[in-house]
């Protein structure tokens, strides 16, 4: 049955639509880090994005969800939120699309460029400036449709995973590595925070907003230890007399996603590695290793998976900027890549003989981004991330 646009109406959230829309997003998201891995025990759709990050989403008074309806019922939605603590550090009013979704049978009909400029419409109109979305590299209608409607590339990471049927090699360990038990002087190191964010990569942000909101998110994750929200070890070195904080390593559970796995039987943990903190001086003398080494030791055996985040190349810093005055991102180098690799983190890649999403093959899971670049040493493009996710931006007015 042929589907005419203007049969298409665009409206906004009603309660009734819940259960629709979280079976539209099962069967959606198929690209995901949580579908194509293989070593975890069940292969996760869109039900992990839309009772993880919509039913959240929807209950927060500065998101807004336009839903698209043929006849009276859902075909497709976007979810968008307006960033009040970004906006107020960058000094320019910013929102996120937090989750956008259509129907498979509505594909190439335009429902999600109507949703996506009446979004923007909507956010123009409230005085946003600066529109940033993320989504799978490997999801070529997504970025064409984004890039068709002005947005630009401005970070691209992968996913990597260590399991506990993964061999680990042995790391050095000059240092003494032990729980955060409160001690306030290694909370100064959270001012290193320097995680892959897209803000960073915009040049058309001050320098002093970037350094502010910088100082907000150090704020911010001294705050989540402080509450026990994160956890952390840290890296110490010297005499009892002369000691002195070589690193900190920050990790926090996933709750929210790990339940999709366990059973009565098995009950185990999904952790993040969030932050990797390690001081000028004490840099090139293999603290985040051991640091990442001792926390793989500690925790492997009871979790499902050990997740980090890493971006796949560096990328030139924007004009007026230093490394001083604007971080890149978290693991934005191939060292940090190597550090990965030494503790045997791996992509969370698809296995021989496994089920791919539709209309995709091995090659079309290959981490595009990467063709052509350079590889960290002791890498080929086999080891690198299968799962990429993207960044966009997009200026509005």
């Amino acid at each position: 049955m042929s589907v005419k646009l203007m049969d298409i109406a665009i409206d906004f959230f009603r309660v009734e639509d819940y259960r629709r829309l979280s079976e539209l997003t099962k069967r959606s998201f198929l690209l995901n880090a949580w579908h194509i891995d293989q070593h975890l025990p069940r292969q996760l759709g869109g039900e992990v994005f839309f009772q993880t990050v919509a039913t959240r989403a929807l209950h927060e008074n500065t998101n807004s969800c336009l839903v698209a309806r043929h006849r009276g019922q859902p075909v497709g939605y976007i979810i968008y939120g307006v960033d009040m603590a970004v906006s107020r550090q960058v000094g320019i009013n910013t929102a996120t699309i937090i989750l956008f979704c259509v129907d498979q049978a509505h594909k190439g009909r335009g429902v999600g460029r109507r949703l996506l400029e009446r979004a923007c419409a909507l956010l123009g109109g409230r005085g946003i400036r600066l529109l940033t979305v993320g989504t799978d590299a490997n999801n070529m209608p997504a970025l064409t449709l984004y890039q068709s409607a002005g947005f630009v590339t401005r970070l691209t990471w992968g996913t990597w995973r260590l399991y506990p049927t993964f061999h680990r090699s042995p790391v050095a360990a000059p240092f003494r590595v032990e729980p955060w038990s409160g001690d306030e002087s290694a909370l100064g190191l959270c001012r290193l925070i320097d995680r892959p964010l897209s803000w960073f990569r915009e040049s058309r942000l001050s320098p002093r907003g970037l350094v502010t909101l910088r100082r907000g998110l150090g704020s911010l994750l001294e705050q989540h230890l402080r509450n026990g929200q994160s956890m952390a070890l840290v890296a110490k070195a010297g005499g009892f007399f002369r000691e002195r904080i070589a690193g900190l390593l920050v990790w926090e559970e996933d709750g929210a996603v790990e339940k999709f796995f366990n059973t009565r039987e098995t009950e185990k943990r999904i952790y993040r590695v969030t932050d990797i903190l390690v001081p000028r001086s004490a840099r090139g003398q293999g603290v985040a290793s051991q640091l990442l080494t001792a926390f793989c030791d500690m925790a492997t055996s009871r979790s499902h998976c050990i997740e980090a985040w890493a971006t796949t190349g560096g990328a030139s810093l924007p004009r007026g900027h230093t490394p001083a005055s604007m971080p890149t991102a978290a693991m934005d180098d191939w060292a940090s890549l190597n550090v990965l690799a030494k503790c045997s983190f791996r992509p969370p890649a698809t296995t021989r003989g496994a089920s791919l999403p539709r209309g995709h093959t091995s090659a079309s899971m290959a981490p595009a981004t990467t063709r052509g670049a350079s590889l960290p040493r002791g890498h080929t493009s086999a080891s690198m991330p299968t799962h990429l996710a993207t960044v966009l931006h997009r200026w509005i007015g």
